[in-house]
């Protein structure tokens, strides 16, 4: 017969599947939108006002477990660590609600050259994926591979912000804000997933890994 505390940890699992869900979707739903030059900004908010909701029934339960039974060892290393996870979760969306604002501020960039946005696309959004799937796993090493990643991610930052720096007259000012902006805001969310990434450690060993 599984313990009460069991089938709050179970729920507490369920929630954050959830989360990670919608967090995937809409950062697929905003860059996805960016490259077609379509507004979804209002479909991302939503999706954001709901993760915002999971967030709180995630923290709510969570004491609610704390309170009424007092675990300790890897029960309460869970129960932290899925705060952390709902967190990042939640500035995912943050993050993707940025990116849904850009065709609203500088208008339709269709035209834009987007491959280094697609490459650090295709890193972060494995690097979300990954750090979901260790977290629910709770498998270490793959945690420690979505954490190398970050270097990549960085290293398409800097080199943005490089080019950037050294260009001459370009065509259309907006693709280089637009380029850095987007490229800026999968880095944060690739920090976030690092962190859940980190969180896996700290359940199953009781430290988080180094990011």
């Amino acid at each position: 017969m599984p313990r009460l505390l069991d089938i709050g940890l179970n729920e507490l699992v369920s929630i954050t599947k959830r989360m990670s869900d919608t967090a995937e979707e809409a950062i697929s739903m905003a860059v996805n939108a960016y490259f077609e030059g379509k507004n979804v900004r209002d479909d991302v908010y939503e999706k954001s006002m709901k993760l915002k909701e999971l967030k709180d029934e995630v923290r709510d339960l969570a004491f609610e477990l704390i309170m009424k039974y007092q675990p300790v060892a890897i029960d309460l290393r869970t129960i932290e660590s899925t705060l952390d996870a709902s967190y990042g979760f939640s500035r995912f969306s943050r993050y993707a609600l940025d990116i849904a604002d850009l065709t609203n501020k500088l208008g339709n960039l269709t035209e834009c050259d987007h491959t280094k946005i697609k490459h650090a696309l295709s890193i972060v959004q494995w690097m979300v994926s990954k750090s979901i799937e260790a977290f629910e796993t709770k498998n270490v090493e793959l945690a420690k591979e979505v954490i190398k990643k970050d270097d990549e991610i960085d290293e398409i930052y800097n080199e943005s912000l490089t080019n950037a720096a050294q260009m001459g007259k370009v065509e259309d000012i907006r693709c280089v804000i637009a380029d850095i902006l987007v490229i800026r805001y999968l880095e944060r969310i690739g920090d976030h997933a690092c962190q859940i990434a980190s969180a896996v450690g700290y359940v199953v060993e009781g430290k988080y890994l180094p990011t």
